[in-house]
């Protein structure tokens, strides 16, 4: 398989765990199989994830426009790594903090060809 284009998304705002469950759902399928399965799933980062395919698949074309594979021979490789913990702080009553963490994220979308 060879790889025509790539695309990265750094820092998304989501957890990695809720990010690889939309990503299971496409990976390793065809590209307008995929562009179809994210624009109607009813999940907040599956309009980010359309995105940063359709990102991959223009970088593909302005790459390779004269190559055929971008259209319809392709598959999609999806990677979902964790990204840094941003660290916050809650007041609550009595003068007593609460910690939490905001997790990021880290996507590469890779295309390649069925060969």
């Amino acid at each position: 398989m060879n790889i025509l284009s790539t695309c990265m998304l750094q820092y998304a705002t989501q957890s990695y765990k809720k990010m690889n469950l939309i990503a299971s759902l496409v990976r390793w399928k065809k590209l307008p199989e995929v562009l179809h399965m994210l624009q109607f799933t009813n999940k907040k980062w599956a309009s980010i994830l359309y995105k940063v395919v359709k990102s991959a698949r223009a970088n593909a074309l302005h790459n390779w426009w004269y190559s055929q594979d971008v259209v319809n021979a392709s598959v999609v490789r999806i990677e979902v790594w964790k990204g840094m913990n941003l660290k916050r702080i809650r007041f609550t009553s009595r003068s007593r903090m609460s910690y939490y963490n905001k997790y990021r994220a880290h996507v590469r979308v890779s295309l390649l060809t069925d060969i």
